[in-house]
């Protein structure tokens, strides 16, 4: 047997079905086997691997052994002459396997090899070559001076940066998100050393191959695709804490070589200098917004009081200090609750986001202020001149802050979609990421083509949004070189093959680790979930306002504010539903519902219709259609 691919698992069940069916595709004419150890997943990959490839050696383990001692087992259990690690979060092309096997067949010297990665995105990925961590080099990694000087071998030798990712060549470390070896390189019985759970273990192994006498090369073709992190969900302080504990044990492990000393006090501060940044950087991030949002709501509204004041009062001080503030409180309350539930501190938003934001305030307010003291109250004319204060702020910071950073999108209600895939199946494909994404007015494009250069993109191509892949073994050569090609003009999904699964780099502007499911129902989304939490507090409080007459409607009386307080507590909501003898996997888990769904339909609709009806729901929710639901439904509130 030639080559036996190893593929460790963790939660990556959307992911992985990409990666198998390319191994799948690349193993062809290649005597050999894919080994898929499951590590403890509690998302449903084992039972989706062994439904959907029945063929493929599952190892499953009952709990999470990490990285090096799930590979081990899979390594211990294979036969190939040469060994593939491959992660669950990468699609090879199909010639990706014969070639490597074809280079180690001729360079005997070679201990293993590594290719060119590119992300989602299309970006290259450096870690697809590096240096050897010493003290020096894994200062400049963790303080973030590689960043600064990218080029710089002296301060960027951790990812190589005098060195060009086109050219061949011989390197210290590989990725071990794809690392083809030969098998019985060691004399010991453990390929990777186990102390290390996660990260750092490929640079251990690439150091051992070279003290066992072999080299490591890096090929620039074929290019590969990495979702880099998705396997390990890495993120700000727990990625930088666990890359520090394995730098540090590597240190240790190599004393005599690197100087453990030094390089544990070097790597110890350069980790609270990059835990520093960080959160700083993560915390100015996430509130710069907020805090905006939050001095122009203040001072709109204070600007507004003055103006009215002096224009129809002659008296810039004619209302008392106290109301001023209360109703800037409140009005302020009002507007960062609407902007958040609404989606307006998400990192993709849109205007009609913002218009929902200023409905939602408007309404809000107006309920707080009709609730507030006559001697509270402050002038009408204020809070009309504090939204609009507030609607032309809003659009105009959001639109110039998109069209400075995201070729202005913010107002463009329509996105410009290239689906590419086999005559056979465009329709079907397209009709298939219409429905994922809620998008059926969009511009979508059909093509089977993707030899357009950079220079030569016809105009109806040139000016694409996103691009949906059907990524079969054949054409994933040319899928590569179209998103190294065009990286920097448009965003890249994969379509999978029973078209129930859309995954794809987070954002083609910024640099981006992580990639994302496109959720096909809107309740998989938070902003949706925040959203009918919402609901429920809001519509629970109305009924609490309008209790007594609505308790002469309702037909269970008993259980009315029963209801309403199981609802404000989270143990509830107020539409759900519950169908027996149904599979509700690929449906959003809902808190247990006062109405259910499945009663709100005629009875004489087929178990299938039902279902649809359903499935809209949950794919096309608005909070508007529990309102809807919920005043149709208005004598079943007090249901048990």
């Amino acid at each position: 047997m030639r080559l036996s691919v190893i593929i460790v698992s963790y939660n990556v069940k959307h992911f992985i079905e990409f990666a198998i069916r390319s191994a799948i595709w690349a193993m062809r004419n290649i005597s050999g086997e894919i080994i898929v150890i499951d590590n403890s997943s509690t998302d449903g990959s084992a039972d989706f691997i062994r439904t959907e490839f029945p063929d493929l050696r599952l190892i499953e383990s009952k709990e999470n052994l990490g990285f090096s001692k799930a590979n081990n087992i899979g390594i211990s259990q294979s036969k190939g002459e040469y060994i593939l690690l491959m992660n669950p979060d990468t699609i090879v092309p199909q010639n990706a396997f014969s070639q490597c096997i074809e280079f180690l067949d001729v360079h005997r010297e070679a201990g293993a090899l590594g290719l060119k990665m590119i992300d989602g995105s299309g970006k290259v990925l450096p870690e697809s070559k590096r240096g050897f961590p010493t003290p020096w080099v894994s200062f400049c990694k963790m303080s973030g001076l590689g960043n600064l000087f990218p080029n710089s071998n002296l301060f960027n030798a951790y990812y190589l940066g005098n060195r060009s990712y086109d050219v061949f060549q011989e390197v210290d470390v590989l990725s071990g998100a794809f690392m083809m070896l030969r098998r019985n390189i060691f004399k010991e019985e453990q390929v990777l050393d186990e102390r290390f759970f996660m990260y750092g273990e490929d640079i251990d192994l690439s150091y051992r191959i070279q003290l066992a006498g072999f080299k490591n090369y890096y090929l620039p073709e074929p290019v590969i695709i990495h979702f880099k992190g998705e396997s390990t969900k890495k993120s700000s302080l727990n990625h930088i804490k666990t890359f520090h504990n394995a730098m540090l044990l590597f240190a240790e492990k190599y004393s005599d070589r690197t100087g453990s000393v030094l390089g544990s006090w070097l790597l110890k501060l350069a980790v609270w200098l990059k835990g520093l940044s960080t959160v700083l950087f993560r915390a100015v991030d996430r509130v710069k917004w907020l805090v905006m949002d939050i001095l122009f709501l203040v001072s709109g509204f204070y600007f507004s009081k003055l103006a009215w004041s002096h224009f129809y009062f002659k008296n810039p001080y004619y209302y008392q200090s106290y109301t001023v503030w209360t109703g800037a409180v409140i009005f302020a309350f009002s507007w960062i609750i609407s902007l958040f539930y609404n989606g307006a501190y998400e990192k993709s938003k849109h205007s009609g986001q913002l218009v929902n934001a200023v409905i939602s305030a408007f309404v809000l307010h107006i309920f707080f202020y009709a609730l507030m003291p006559e001697a509270w109250r402050f002038s009408r004319a204020i809070m009309l001149l504090s939204f609009a204060w507030m609607t032309i702020y809003l659009f105009l910071s959001r639109g110039l802050f998109s069209y400075f950073s995201t070729s202005n999108r913010f107002f463009r209600t329509k996105k410009r979609i290239l689906v590419n895939g086999p005559e056979g199946k465009l329709n079907e494909i397209a009709n298939a990421v219409s429905q994922a994404n809620n998008i059926a007015s969009s511009e979508i494009t059909r093509s089977e083509k993707l030899n357009y250069k950079r220079d030569s993109l016809p105009d109806q191509i040139n000016k694409i949004d996103e691009v949906f892949f059907y990524p079969s073994g054949e054409i994933l050569k040319s899928i590569i070189q179209f998103m190294e090609d065009h990286q920097d003009q448009m965003n890249f999904r994969f379509v999978s093959e029973d078209m129930k699964n859309i995954i794809g780099s987070d954002s083609k502007n910024i640099k981006s680790d992580l990639s994302s499911l496109l959720f096909s129902y809107r309740l998989d989304q938070k902003i949706y979930k925040r959203q009918k939490r919402l609901f429920d507090l809001v519509f629970s409080l109305f009924l609490l306002f309008f209790s007594l007459p609505l308790v002469l409607v309702v037909e269970n009386k008993k259980n009315f504010f029963q209801n309403v307080g199981s609802v404000i507590l989270g143990r509830k909501t107020w539409v759900s539903c519950t169908l027996a003898n149904m599979k509700l996997s690929l449906w959003p888990k809902l808190r247990p519902g006062i109405i259910d769904l499945k009663n709100t339909f005629p009875e004489y609709l087929s178990e299938e219709n039902l279902k649809q009806l359903i499935d809209n729901y949950y794919r096309n929710y608005s909070i508007w259609l529990d309102l809807d639901i919920c005043i149709r439904n208005v004598k079943r509130l007090g249901n048990e």
